[in-house]
């Protein structure tokens, strides 16, 4: 009997040391679990938030997906507007052509010399404080040593309707004046017609408007006006561009712009300018300038089709001529058609090659105020044919052949080709 009950003790201590040591370990372990559950809950917000952060960074250098921008610009200049708030978009453009001349203009003369040059390298940066307020930036190198802005303005976007947007301003004139990356059109070089009458790429320092309405799109803004001592001769009104420096404002330009899409595939468009181009002289000439254009955009299984007409009109041409290197027209004009199809568009893929041709006749002297004689030079008809390889929609090579003809016979032939890119 005490044998058994000593043993019976013994076996009742060994099980409350045993059952003592379970339950200390029981509760290491849970402790255990307890906090490896804390830590992998801290590590689920620490991953969240640096997901977040990669979102971000993925929006900041998003691909381009589409050829169509917003808001009339091409798809890299408008990449800030897909981006989420607090984020820097950054894209560009660039474009380097050779130019190769024959041997001798149309009066026999020798032709300029081969050049092959980097035209054009652009950066844009842009930042969305919210999803109404951007601001949008591109800052352009030409001929590798000469840096421009070429706009620079904060948008407020109040709704679909009405928006606001100051600051350094692209004019909202013709196909090419916003809209003029290298990969969005088939030839190396652009229309004259929107290079001398409607100076593209043009921009000012301004304000104004914009919005739709459905299929109609329209902007209207102020901006400050021409510098006239610089108008004349086969370059029309391209050098009397300000530019945004530093420009005189005698009185506010005013631009209006109208977009309508009949169809996906349709768009007509116009838009008129007017206010007083400044001399800066003695004289206190103010001439008043008035620009006018109207074009379509037609798309049509694997076609495109662009028309466009404008006409400009200086008053006062004749008092301008008197201070101007070259006679400045009263009345200049120019139009185009150009027509591309995509041969690959049977394939599958991305890939595009387009043939095109353009015909385009330009004057910007096609009527001279009294006393003055029209330069030759500006009476111009170039003829364009050539084609766009694009490998995919961000990258393009481009042979052009241009005929040059104008009334001064000093037109020179020539053929270039680009290589040109978006990101």
């Amino acid at each position: 009997m005490n044998i058994n009950g000593n043993v019976l003790l013994a076996s009742l201590i060994l099980v409350i040391t045993f059952s003592n040591r379970a339950y200390a370990q029981d509760k290491k372990e849970k402790s255990s679990k307890k906090k490896d559950s804390t830590t992998t809950e801290q590590k689920i917000e620490i991953l969240a938030q640096e997901i977040e952060v990669l979102k971000a960074e993925k929006g900041t250098f998003a691909e381009i997906t589409s050829e169509k921008g917003k808001y009339g610009l091409g798809p890299a200049a408008s990449k800030v507007y897909s981006q989420g708030e607090k984020t820097v978009s950054i894209g560009g453009y660039g474009e380097m052509i050779y130019n190769n001349f024959a041997t001798n203009k149309d009066d026999g003369t020798k032709a300029d010399t081969d050049n092959i040059d980097f035209k054009r390298a652009i950066i844009y940066f842009g930042y969305k404080y919210s999803d109404w307020m951007v601001l949008n930036t591109e800052i352009e190198m030409e001929h590798v040593d000469e840096i421009y802005l070429e706009f620079a303005y904060v948008d407020f976007l109040l709704s679909n309707h009405f928006n606001i947007r100051a600051g350094l301003i692209l004019i909202p004139m013709g196909i090419y004046g916003e809209y003029h990356e290298p990969t969005t059109y088939a030839s190396t070089n652009r229309p004259l017609t929107e290079t001398y009458i409607m100076p593209s790429t043009w921009r000012e320092n301004g304000i104004g408007i914009f919005g739709s309405f459905g299929q109609l799109s329209y902007k209207a803004y102020l901006v400050n006006g021409f510098k006239g001592d610089n108008f004349g001769g086969p370059n029309g009104l391209r050098k009397g561009r300000q530019k945004g420096k530093e420009a005189e404002v005698v009185n506010f330009s005013g631009v209006f712009n109208l977009t309508y899409d009949i169809t996906s595939a349709i768009q007509v468009g116009t838009s008129a300018y007017y206010g007083q181009a400044e001399t800066g002289t003695p004289l206190g000439t103010r001439a008043n300038t008035f620009i006018t254009e109207a074009h379509i955009i037609a798309k049509h299984k694997g076609f495109s089709f662009n028309a466009l007409y404008s006409y400009a009109n200086i008053a006062d041409a004749g008092k301008v001529s008197l201070i101007t290197t070259e006679a400045v027209g009263t009345d200049m004009d120019g139009f185009y058609l150009e027509l591309s199809y995509d041969v690959f568009r049977f394939l599958n893929g991305s890939q595009q090659f387009l043939i095109f041709g353009r015909y385009e006749n330009v004057d910007t002297q096609r009527t001279m105020p009294a006393g003055f004689a029209s330069n030759g030079e500006s009476k111009r008809r170039i003829i364009s044919t050539g084609f766009a390889y694009k490998p995919t929609i961000q990258t393009v090579a481009k042979l052009t052949y241009e005929w040059h003809h104008n009334s001064a016979n000093t037109g020179q032939d020539r053929l270039s080709m680009v290589l040109g890119y978006i990101f």
